[in-house]
Order: C-alpha cells, then sequence, then structure tokens
C-alpha cells in the first residue's frame, strides 16, 4: 500500500489516535467509504476500533441509506464482524480505551459487558496489563463477574478480582513493574 492510498486518513475531519477514529466535523459519503476502504488494507491491532469507531460515524449519520450494505462492500468483512466492532467500540468508548501495547482489541471485548461503568472497565484493563495477562487469561479471570453482571447482581469490587495465584504453587502472583 502506498503513501497515496492513505490519503482518506488524511482527511481534516478525522484523527487517528492510539485506540481508533475520532471524527470532528461532518463527512461526505464518498469521503466515509474512501476512510473504509482504506482500513481494509491496514494491518493492525488497533484496526477493529477503527472500524468500529468508522461504522459509528456512518450510523450516527442517519441519512446514507443501505450504509452496512455499502461498508461490507468496500471493506471485505462479513456483516456479523463488523457489528461486533461497532458493539466494542461503543460499549468501549476511546477515553476508555487502554492503548498498552501489551492489549488487544479482544482485551477490550471482554471488558464490553461493563458498559455502564468504564471507570471499573479502565480499571480492568490496568489490571490486565499489571499481570500481562493474555486475552483467554483475561476472559477466564472475568468469569465470575461476567456471570454476576448477566444475573442481574451487583459487580464484587475490583479488589476481589485482583488477587491472583500461581497455578503450581498457589502462591499469590507479584504485580509485574510496567
Amino acid at each position: 500500500m502506498t503513501t497515496n492510498a492513505l490519503a482518506p486518513l488524511h482527511n481534516p475531519n478525522v484523527q487517528i489516535t492510539e485506540v481508533g477514529l475520532l471524527f470532528r466535523n461532518d463527512l461526505t459519503l464518498t469521503e466515509w467509504l474512501a476512510i473504509g476502504e482504506t482500513l481494509h488494507w491496514i494491518k493492525h491491532k488497533w484496526l477493529p476500533f477503527a472500524f468500529g469507531d468508522w461504522l459509528l460515524y456512518g450510523e450516527g449519520r442517519g441519512d446514507w441509506g443501505e450504509m452496512y450494505a455499502q461498508a461490507i462492500e468496500v471493506t471485505g468483512k462479513e456483516y456479523g464482524t463488523l457489528a461486533d466492532y461497532v458493539w466494542v467500540a461503543k460499549a468501549v468508548p476511546p477515553e476508555t480505551r487502554n492503548p498498552d501495547k501489551s492489549l488487544s482489541w479482544t482485551h477490550h471485548k471482554h471488558v464490553a459487558f461493563l458498559h455502564k461503568d468504564p471507570e471499573r472497565q479502565r480499571d480492568l484493563l490496568d489490571y490486565a496489563v499489571t499481570y500481562r495477562l493474555s486475552s483467554s487469561e483475561f476472559y477466564t479471570d472475568l468469569s465470575e463477574l461476567r456471570a454476576e453482571v448477566r444475573n442481574g447482581k451487583e459487580p464484587q469490587s475490583s479488589a476481589q478480582i485482583e488477587n491472583r495465584y500461581c497455578p503450581t504453587c498457589h502462591q499469590p502472583w507479584p504485580e509485574i513493574d510496567t
């Protein structure tokens, strides 16, 4: 991909951040579609957020008709994938996202169920960084919390989830300096 191919992302109304896209002013449908087509060719771990932010902007316009059909066409992604990107981007907005290099979009997806509590999301993402958890380890650690939320219970405090133990010796796991 050449530098000219990235030109749609150099729009003054679009800001690329460490954790997605921010839209400042109105875009035309043509500009919006060009951005989506450009995102399709970029490979980066934050790309799902960029797609989600891009689609949220398109949804917010409300006047582009078959926006998802057009998005599918320019990105080559399936509807379910794009819908997942939107759901996570909406549930974990840019100001809540953690740009730490050890975290992936999937880590953020795992806290999306706490969309009503962005502070809790940030705390849990910090927890994943502190203990250098893979996304699957993080998902496992959140299983009880997900069940509580699913059952309508008030989730336990972050302090109760922060005690990790070595699976071999069962001693408390030390925090890792970041």
